[in-house]
């Protein structure tokens, strides 16, 4: 097991859907977009990557960083902003009641969750690299590096943060 900041990324490629399903349709270069939920900020893609990749799985607990954004946090690593797929709705307008809708997965500030990232772990990838995401995000989640997951699925741990 390979450590890249605040994800754990497992050393083999991620099958089926995002290696092969994301080369079919979809960008190279996804729209974003932020979606604000009271005084939290989830920043997402809303067209898919079509590229070729090599995905690597990545799991970790949903956290906010940078004060008001959506990432992951913990395990003793830097925290890193998750930038959710295309279809992602949140509802609730505070952190205790925030919940993210993404791929038939509901998520909330302090699930471990697992997914995979197209980014072969390049866990330092900055959102200027990933659509408008640099002037789109709150000024205090834009220097933080960032990460493209999907494929979400909770682990089996969760902790919850009031």
């Amino acid at each position: 097991m390979m450590r890249y900041g605040g994800v754990l990324a497992a050393a083999t490629v991620v099958v089926g859907g995002l290696t092969t399903g994301c080369a079919a349709k979809g960008t190279t270069n996804p729209d974003t977009a932020v979606i604000t939920a009271g005084s939290v900020s989830v920043l997402m893609e809303t067209e898919g990557y079509g590229g070729a990749v090599a995905g690597v799985g990545v799991f970790g607990r949903i956290g906010i960083v940078g004060g008001e954004c959506v990432g992951f946090v913990g395990h003793g690593a830097p925290k890193r902003l998750i930038v959710f797929p295309p279809g992602t709705t949140v509802t609730g307008h505070t952190r205790s009641d925030l919940v993210i809708h993404t791929e038939k997965v509901t998520l909330r500030i302090g699930d471990e969750i697992e997914g995979g990232t197209r980014l072969n772990g390049q866990a330092r990838t900055r959102l200027s690299h990933l659509g408008d995401l640099s002037t789109q995000a709150p000024k205090a989640c834009r220097d933080l590096p960032a990460l493209p997951v999907d494929g979400f699925e909770r682990a089996e741990k969760t902790i919850r943060v009031p």
